[in-house]
């Protein structure tokens, strides 16, 4: 494991240098000089030498460490930038090439604090400190999770449990059993896991305090482990200690109880116990023929005949008045308790009101309803009644159920909101919307906040269906704590034409318990478009046996949104951000012109961590928008932590010459207010990890092929269940291409580090005469970052396009050829290339008769 440097001044040296390596020790890093002067990080292993990043910024600290149970290997260095010390890491899973390379941060991500585990442990207060005993602790590795390091924490006798931002888990173990973990290898840092982190803001501050006895109060816990098993014992604890259990959830983590502060202390240092928050205020209080028009069913009811026949859908409210008229054509099936209310009338009647009076027709009038007062659940408890829904033995069959209220009030994700995301994972074709809130604040329902929920927020549009003079008054906002885009959709918040309780109508009907059935009941149209296979997509029979998955109805919903131009629109969209809108409105008429120029995945993919798959797409000439929305299912957050998303997938689009645009970059700030934000991505820059779906909007797309990668960049827990390796997989709806995928045009270079070196290009595009194959031996920046088509151009890359066009050369090629390159891969025996040549950047260009460029994305040869 010992740090070499070493200085090469030239080609020549760096051939012996390649030759030497062989009698370095395996698994080493090493830092050496290229002949430009930049800084190179490389892994010797065996003879090769593995090169893993140049930089022009001095390198320290190269460590090699080897992944457990595998021919794996990692490389950790940091970087002296102007700005201060960056740290880097480098994962190679089978020990021949770089999986990731990427810059990183060690600060773990609590609601408690932030804090390098190495270096900067907070303090708790005495009481809270688990300086007396307790078997959690939090590990962090010196790279992202791998399941290598958890099976080996396994055979050390270690429980793994929740995961945490950055590389880190929370892990049951003995002290001794600390002890052995904390000196292995990849094992950067391990910490107790405090009582005091286990508690929010709240229960914090007053614990601080002081005890107050007399104060009790309703709190949430949050077990470690789901269901009754976990919750026994906390339940047995607390009634010893005086306090009151009120429920128990067998399905879930969460628990409802009332605590004194001195029994909340006391519930913290069990280890059985995950996090506990004061139960926010809320639980069970409330929050259109333009309508239609705007949000395009009456556009697709008059050209193809979509009213919702078919489909099934739950409203859970205060309560529905089942013998108003507008409900006897199809009579309410009633699931759970059910009462005659106001709130819920009004509500239901968006959905399904069937049209007595044409005005208040509902967006899917002619769906089958399902009626329940929330809080009256059937089964005992919300994760059976939704799972009840989706019970293809029951009566119900439905794919989508909506709330407008019903959940506490909060600026944070609670156990809630992890409920939530449980309850749409476990049922996958689930589909359910909740209205974000009125509060004009961040301050929204917390089922809204999971990840895995359709949060509506609300947008007024003053009656009219312009969408020039509408804007945004008091619905609540976004973004999340952690700064994931909330709402995802949004609708109208005022003048809602709608059903009223005692057989009557409103219309003054609003606030996001208006803007949400509105929504829902297009997403109900929605199943029904695709249940006739609108989109050549395979059917059932009936909506309920057709329905995709949640994801993919999700993404079709956000990539064919309309967003309310708060750049460049008018003074009365200003207001209309991000924050407000979230990816903008559903609209099925652009989802239903669009169906023949749409390419779509219904969780069919499944990726293991760090692989990728691509595809090319073909966009004609003059198309206005290439829209491409990625969304996977996430498994619960951690309520304990401050960044909630556990497993991190990447969309990555390459225009057909060159541009790379990496999801939401450019979309959203992930930060309050709309600095920096846009309605088209901008080109370059860095990948994110904070929201589960991702979109790349491009206006005016360059006609061609565009490249479209998804990338299982960090995979913590199992998201695709029906393996039982831990993997993952997606939806994906990509719109303005032709639906027919191609062979992706692809460069693929490679090199074992000991001046050998391979070239090949797949799936040259049809038609073509001529093209290029561009290198750069500069790769110090980010891969495909360059501005000559992504390249960092140097002479090299200028000399590349100087060459004369002849079958089989390496930089100027004639197509079709057989027998040369690029026929067949040229390939470069050991040796016979400067090892300082390495890393390469390279891409390739296709050129055909009319002189249309078709371009690879950048490779980078290390």
């Amino acid at each position: 494991m010992q740090t070499r440097f070493s200085s090469v001044p030239s080609r020549a040296c760096a051939v012996l240098l390649a030759l030497s390596a062989c009698l370095v020790a395996q698994g080493d890093a090493q830092v050496s000089h290229d002949a430009k002067g930049h800084w190179l990080v490389s892994a010797l292993v065996g003879p090769s030498q593995i090169v893993a990043r140049e930089t022009v910024h001095p390198v320290t600290d190269a460590t090699w460490r080897a992944i457990p149970g595998s021919n794996g290997f990692t490389l950790t260095w940091t970087e002296a930038e102007l700005t201060g010390p960056q740290q880097w890491y480098a994962i190679s899973l089978t020990g021949r090439s770089y999986d990731m390379v990427t810059p990183t941060s060690y600060d773990v991500k609590l609601r408690y604090a932030n804090f390098d585990p190495l270096f900067n442990v907070p303090t708790p207060p005495a009481h809270l400190n688990a300086n007396t005993g307790g078997n959690l602790w939090i590990v962090q590795y010196w790279t992202q999770g791998l399941t290598e390091y958890r099976d080996d924490l396994a055979t050390q006798g270690a429980f793994v449990h929740n995961h945490l931002w950055n590389h880190a888990n929370i892990v049951e173990m003995s002290g001794n059993v600390a002890a052995q973990v904390s000196v292995l290898p990849y094992v950067r840092a391990i910490t107790p896991f405090h009582p005091a982190y286990k508690l929010d803001e709240q229960l914090v501050s007053e614990q601080v305090a002081g005890f107050a006895e007399r104060d009790v109060k309703r709190v949430n816990i949050v077990s470690l482990r789901r269901g009754l098993v976990g919750q026994r014992p906390i339940a047995d604890r607390i009634r010893e200690l005086g306090g009151q259990v009120h429920k128990l959830d067998e399905n879930t983590y969460q628990m409802r109880v009332t605590l004194s502060l001195a029994q909340v202390a006391a519930i913290a240092r069990m280890d059985e116990v995950q996090f506990i928050e004061v139960e926010a205020p809320g639980r069970l209080t409330s929050d259109m023929d333009i309508g239609r028009q705007f949000h395009g069913s009456t556009y697709v009811d008059t050209v193809a005949g979509f009213d919702g026949a078919g489909v099934r859908a739950e409203v859970s409210d205060t309560g529905i008045d089942t013998s108003h008229s507008e409900f006897a054509a199809r009579p309410v099936i009633t699931h759970g308790g059910l009462i005659n209310s106001s709130h819920g009338t009004s509500v239901y009647g968006q959905l399904f009101a069937s049209g007595v009076n044409a005005q208040a027709r509902g967006a899917a009038y002619m769906a089958q309803g399902i009626g329940n007062s929330a809080g009256s659940w059937s089964g005992g408890s919300e994760y059976n009644h939704t799972s009840e829904l989706s019970n293809p033995a029951l009566v119900y069959k439905a794919v989508l159920q909506t709330f407008s209220g019903f959940s506490p009030l909060t600026t944070q994700y609670t156990s809630d909101s992890q409920t939530t995301d449980l309850i749409l994972f476990d049922n996958p074709r689930m589909t359910m919307t909740q209205s974000q809130s009125n509060q004009g604040s961040q301050n929204t329902r917390a089922r809204a906040w999971a990840k895995n929920c359709v949060a509506i927020g609300g947008i007024s549009h003053f009656n009219t269906l312009s969408i020039t003079d509408d804007s945004w008054s008091s619905a609540s906002i976004g973004p999340a704590a952690d700064g994931r885009v909330k709402p995802e959709l949004a609708s109208f918040y005022d003048n809602i034409f709608t059903t009223a309780q005692g057989g009557g109508y409103t219309s003054s009907f609003g606030g996001t318990s208006g803007a949400t059935p509105m929504t829902a009941g297009h997403f109900c149209i929605f199943y029904d478009m695709w249940d006739a296979g609108t989109f050549n997509n395979p059917t059932a029979g009936t909506a309920f046996n057709s329905r995709p998955q949640n994801t993919t109805a999700r993404a079709f919903a956000v990539a064919s949104a309309t967003q309310w131009n708060y750049v460049t629109g008018s003074a009365s969209n200003s207001d209309c951000d991000r924050d407000k809108q979230g990816w903008g409105a559903i609209n099925l008429q652009t989802m239903y012109n669009y169906r023949n120029k749409m390419y779509w995945v219904d969780e069919t993919d499944v990726l293991s961590n760090l692989q990728t798959s691509s595809i090319g797409l073909t966009v004609g000439v003059g198309e206005p928008f290439f829209k491409a929305t990625l969304c996977w299912r996430d498994t619960p957050g951690t309520v304990s932590a401050s960044q909630h998303l556990i497993n991190d997938m990447d969309l990555k689009v390459t225009s057909p010459t060159g541009t790379t645009y990496w999801g939401n970059r450019g979309l959203t700030n992930n930060a309050s207010g709309p600095s920096g934000e846009a309605l088209w991505n901008s080109p370059a820059g860095t990948k994110e990890n904070v929201n589960s779906l991702e979109n790349v909007f491009v206006q005016n797309p360059t006609p061609g092929v565009w490249t479209v990668e998804i990338i299982a960049a960090n995979i913590n827990t199992d998201n695709h269940i029906e393996t039982p390796q831990v993997d993952a997989d997606y939806a994906l709806c990509v719109l303005g291409v032709d639906p027919a995928p191609l062979g992706v045009f692809t460069l693929n270079m490679s090199t074992t580090g000991i001046g050998d070196g391979s070239l090949e290009l797949i799936n040259i595009p049809s038609g073509t005469v001529q093209g290029y194959c561009l290198f750069s031996d500069d790769a110090s920046g980010p891969l495909g970052g360059g501005n000559v088509f992504g390249l960092y151009a140097t002479p090299l890359t200028l000399y590349s396009l100087q060459v004369p066009a002849s079958p089989g050369s390496a930089f100027h090629w004639t197509w079709p050829v057989s027998g040369a390159f690029p026929d067949t891969s040229l390939n470069y025996p050991a040796g016979s290339l400067p090892t300082s040549l390495f890393p390469l950047d390279g891409m390739a260009i296709a050129i055909d008769s009319a002189f249309n460029i078709s371009s690879t994305s950048v490779k980078r040869a290390q």
